[in-house]
């Protein structure tokens, strides 16, 4: 029973303690961010408009995570990807592991080819 719990609490510390389960939870989260892109696309194909929130996509498909599990494994408030909808092209991302919006940790998707027909952006427009 001693090993057991040695075990399970190793397995734990390496899962959402240590600089390899951060590592491994980054990689997860910019997976889910890119397939998110296509789900945010997709919605606008079908309603003419980005959602306000990612609720909305959220709630048409049942297997898209909005879950940032950067976050949610540390067991921070804020546990969803930071999106904004800014009308023509919205802001998506992840925090990274400190938790912070708009620090070099930060995790965006990985668009192969950015053009005029996709609406995603990394920083918000200055006018």
């Amino acid at each position: 029973m001693l090993f057991t719990i040695a075990v399970y609490s190793s397995l734990y510390y390496i899962g959402f303690k240590s600089d390899l389960g951060a590592k491994s939870w980054e990689t997860h989260a910019q997976m889910q961010l890119n397939s998110l892109v296509t789900n945010v696309e997709f919605y606008k194909l079908e309603y003419e408009v980005y959602p306000d929130s990612l609720k909305q996509i959220e709630n048409s498909n049942q297997f898209i995570s909005i879950i940032d599990p950067t976050q949610s494994t540390k067991g921070r408030k804020n546990q969803y990807y930071n999106y904004k909808n800014l009308g023509d092209h919205y802001l998506l991302f992840s925090s990274g592991s400190d938790g912070l919006a708009n620090t070099k940790d930060d995790i965006y998707p990985q668009i192969k080819v950015v053009n005029k027909n996709i609406g995603w952006i990394k920083k918000e427009l200055t006018k």
